[in-house]
Parts: C-alpha cells; sequence; structure tokens
C-alpha cells in the first residue's frame, strides 16, 4: 500500500517480561475506517497506546505522514494529529457535555464553534443534552460524548479504544456509522474492538490480533469465518 498514513512496521510492545504485540505490521490510508479485532488481552489496547505515544515501542517503528514518529510524546504526537479516545468512557462527569468538549482542545488555538457544530452533527443526541451534566447521560451517550472529545482537535488519525464494549446494540450501530463519517477526507480511523460483528458493519479492512499477532486480515466482510471464529470463541 502506498501513500499510507499511518505505517506501523513491526512493532513490538512488552509490559515487563509480558510481550504484548509482536512483531505486528500494519497500514492504514486518509479516508479509511480500519478495525482491529480480537479478544481481552489479544494487544489491541497495548499497539494503540504505542501509537499515540504513552507507552513505547521495544522494537519496530511507527510513522504518521510519512515521518516517523520515535521519541515523540504523547503530546507532541497529539499536535501532529493523532487523537486517542481510550477504553472506558473518561469523561469529565461534573462538567457539561459541551464543557467536555471544549476540554478536549487541551488549549489549542481552535474555532471553538465550528468543532462543537461537527461533533453535534455526528452524535446529535449529544446536541440535545448541551449543557447536561456528564454524569447523567447515558453509557451510550458517554461514550459519544468521548469520541467526540477526542475529535476536538481534529486529529488526521483517530484511534478508538473499545468504543462499543457494554453498549446496546442499538448505540452501537450509531457509534460505529459515527465513527464511518469522521473517517473521511483527511482522516483515518483505528478502531479495536472485541466483538467480530464490527468486521461486517463500517470497516474498509480488518486485521485480526490474537497473542499479540496478526493472524488474518482481508476487506471488510471478507474474512472467513474461521478466522472470525478465532475471535468469536476465543478464551
Amino acid at each position: 500500500m502506498t501513500d499510507a498514513l499511518l505505517q506501523i512496521e513491526n512493532a513490538v510492545v512488552r509490559h515487563g517480561p509480558v510481550t504484548a504485540v509482536d512483531n505486528v505490521s500494519i497500514e492504514l490510508r486518509a479516508g479509511e475506517l480500519v478495525a482491529l479485532i480480537g479478544p481481552n488481552g489479544a494487544g489491541k489496547s497495548s499497539l494503540l497506546n504505542a501509537i499515540a505515544g504513552t507507552i513505547p515501542l521495544a522494537k519496530g517503528g511507527i510513522r504518521f505522514s510519512g515521518r516517523s514518529v520515535a521519541g515523540l510524546r504523547a503530546w507532541q504526537r497529539a499536535r501532529l494529529g493523532i487523537g486517542l479516545c481510550p477504553e472506558g468512557r473518561r469523561v469529565f462527569a461534573g462538567l457539561s457535555v459541551r464543557e467536555n468538549l471544549v476540554a478536549g482542545t487541551s488549549g489549542a488555538a481552535i474555532a471553538l464553534e465550528p468543532r462543537i457544530a461537527e461533533i453535534f452533527s455526528l452524535f446529535p443526541a449529544l446536541a440535545e443534552h448541551a449543557t447536561r451534566p456528564a454524569w447523567q447521560l447515558s453509557g451510550g451517550q458517554q461514550q459519544m460524548l468521548a469520541v467526540g472529545r477526542a475529535l476536538m482537535r481534529d486529529p488526521r488519525l483517530l484511534l478508538l479504544d473499545e468504543p462499543t464494549l457494554g453498549l446496546a446494540p442499538a448505540v452501537i450501530e450509531e457509534v460505529l456509522a459515527a465513527a464511518r463519517r469522521a473517517a473521511s477526507g483527511p482522516r483515518a480511523v483505528l478502531l479495536a474492538d472485541q466483538s467480530a460483528a464490527t468486521a461486517s458493519l463500517k470497516a474498509d479492512r480488518i486485521y485480526i490480533l490474537r497473542g499479540g499477532r496478526i493472524i488474518a486480515s482481508g476487506a471488510g466482510g471478507t474474512l472467513p469465518d474461521a478466522a472470525l471464529g478465532q475471535v468469536l470463541f476465543a478464551g
């Protein structure tokens, strides 16, 4: 693949003696939604955090927009255009929806109103509750808010870690549809999820990760049942 926005080359991530990511190579182009599917403990979060710069690579390389990000801290990668929405709906419970979105700019010089308007267009439910404290939102709405906050700096690469975990099917569809819309123009989205159902929904391409390794990959909706079964029945 040429003209990749993100290139991960033979990445290895270790947590002490444990190898969480083992020789993984992935590429994303602008405009793509790519799903990283695997069971709990497969190494998905470790890989996303290594891309974002919150944990180091033991080996391998990461290039963003043709540039190596080795040695760059998380805040420097964020300035380059890498945004991470971590697992766990980490919203500021006492702040309103709008205040949470403003907090997502991290003080960057951003035209707030156009950015907030884009987030509200992706998640109309948030617009309806703009002044409501985050703790009063449903779990699905809090997840939408977490994704929206990660988009406030208008990243060129959005990393979504388990955005559908624990959500009702209708809310999952809404979150995935928003991720699909976000992956347009100059932006790409890398979505990590435990559910193999994601593979048949919105992704352009899918990588299946297990035991820290890529065991299968392919275009969205084309992976064989046997490959998906290794995720569905992983224990």
